[in-house]
Order: C-alpha cells, then sequence, then structure tokens
C-alpha cells in the first residue's frame, strides 16, 4: 500500500475507542485492525471507489466498507480528533492565542444537503466551516449547504469547539462583517472578531489589528493543504453529512502528526 499509518499514537487512540464501542477486534480475521485502518486511509487520500480497493489494497471490497461505516456511524474518528485535541490543551484552557475562522467550498458528486455556490448558480456544493488556531489546530468544524451565509454558519460553529474559546480574538474575512454578531461574542464569550471594513463603512482596521489580519493566510493554507493531501474532501462523494464530517475528523489527525 502507497500510504500507511505510521504513527503509533493514532492506531493505539483509534483501536481504543473502537474496543470500547464493539469490543476487541475479533482474532479470526484475516487482516489486523491497523490493514482495515490503513485502508480507509488509502480511500480518503486517493479516493478509489470501495469495489475497486482490492485492486489497490489487500482487504475485500465489502469486508472494508463494513469496517468504514461501523467506524463513522459510532463517530470514531471525531472522538479520536477530540481526545488528542483536549489532551494537548488540556493545561492551557485559560491561555489567549489568536485564533481565525473562514470557509471553503466543497464540490459536489454525491451529496445530499447542498446548496449552490455563490459564484456559480448552476453548480452545487457544501460549505467547510474551521476554527483555527495560529498553531494550524482546528478547534471546530461545520458543515452546511454552499448556499449558507459564513455568519450562519460561523454562529454554528462557534457553540461547539473542543476547547473553550472563551477571552480568545477571532479573525475574520468580509463574510463575517456584523455589528450584531460582533456584540453577540464580545457581551456572551469575550470573544473579539475582527474583520476587515467595507469602504463604504467610516470605521478602520488600526496599525496592531492590521498586523494580525496579516495571519489569516494561515488559515487559507489549512485549506490548500487539506484539499491538496485528500481526494475525498476535494471532492464530496459521501452523501450524507455526518459521514462526511468523519472523513474531515479522520484527515485533521493525520495532519496533527
Amino acid at each position: 500500500m502507497k500510504y500507511q499509518i505510521t504513527n503509533k499514537s493514532i492506531l493505539n487512540v483509534t483501536y481504543k475507542f473502537y474496543e470500547k464501542e464493539f469490543g476487541k477486534f475479533h482474532k479470526n480475521y484475516k487482516y489486523n485492525f491497523s490493514d482495515y485502518l490503513n485502508t480507509i486511509i488509502y480511500y480518503l487520500r486517493f479516493h478509489v471507489a470501495f469495489n475497486r480497493i482490492t485492486d489497490f489494497c489487500k482487504i475485500s471490497s465489502t469486508s472494508c466498507f463494513n469496517f468504514y461505516k461501523k467506524m463513522i456511524e459510532k463517530n470514531i474518528f471525531e472522538k479520536v480528533y477530540n481526545y488528542f485535541i483536549t489532551r494537548k490543551y488540556k493545561n492551557v484552557d485559560d491561555i489567549k492565542f489568536l485564533c481565525m475562522v473562514d470557509s471553503t467550498m466543497i464540490d459536489n458528486e454525491c451529496g445530499k444537503n447542498v446548496g449552490y455556490f455563490y459564484y456559480n448558480k448552476k453548480k452545487k456544493g457544501s460549505k467547510l466551516s474551521v476554527i483555527i488556531n495560529e498553531y494550524k489546530i482546528p478547534l471546530s468544524f461545520a458543515l452546511s449547504k454552499a448556499s449558507t451565509s459564513d455568519i450562519i454558519l460561523f454562529e454554528k460553529n462557534i457553540n461547539k469547539p473542543i476547547v473553550n474559546l472563551k477571552n480568545r480574538i477571532i479573525l475574520g474575512d468580509k463574510g463575517y462583517i456584523s455589528n450584531a454578531l460582533k456584540n453577540k461574542l464580545k457581551t456572551e464569550n469575550n470573544i473579539n472578531l475582527i474583520t476587515p471594513y467595507r469602504k463604504n463603512q467610516k470605521t478602520i482596521l488600526n496599525d496592531k489589528e492590521k498586523k494580525l489580519m496579516k495571519k489569516r493566510h494561515i488559515i487559507e493554507n489549512y485549506f490548500a493543504s487539506l484539499k491538496k493531501k485528500f481526494k475525498s474532501i476535494r471532492l464530496r462523494y459521501t452523501k450524507k453529512d455526518a459521514n462526511f464530517l468523519s472523513i474531515i475528523y479522520l484527515s485533521a489527525i493525520l495532519m496533527l502528526f
């Protein structure tokens, strides 16, 4: 196989959550747990159809698909990702660090919950919103139709972060310009949302805010890297949103190491 997990932490923690949900991996299986997981990662990276997986991997397509289905139904990959993040930040929850929010469009092939792109009304797809810190670590994911506004998706995203986002500075682009949103975040969580201003607005960014805004390339680079490394995310073939989010969490796990 061309792509395999080399980090033992990923294998051990994933198996720990698998065992918690399904019990020990059956000893009578022809292949071990790591073989199945590596096959799923091969699918994620190169998007080989499951009915052709045997052309590239040694596990049968039916057996591999059943394993994949079990993992996403129990949100194993999301639980593993949350485990790594909460463990990394368990003692720094009160430390202020810079965060960014942005969304990226995902082309659609088979997804159900999709909408039209704002720049192409003949094309449908999904929108992935991510809150990421300055160390290139995502703290929250949200998925919706491509037609959903950035502000609505951000409000959905801000309510389910893996770590506490109170007292943080979050950088956004012009899609997040909203006085109501800024006031709500400041009042409820003491979050300072910084966005550029439109030309017809009287307010302008101060020198400190302009310097911070230059760091927004971090989240842009993350999206570019995510789509470049994982073909199954660049073009959505998964029907259900929950299933697609599961493979996003798996890709995020792999990018942590």
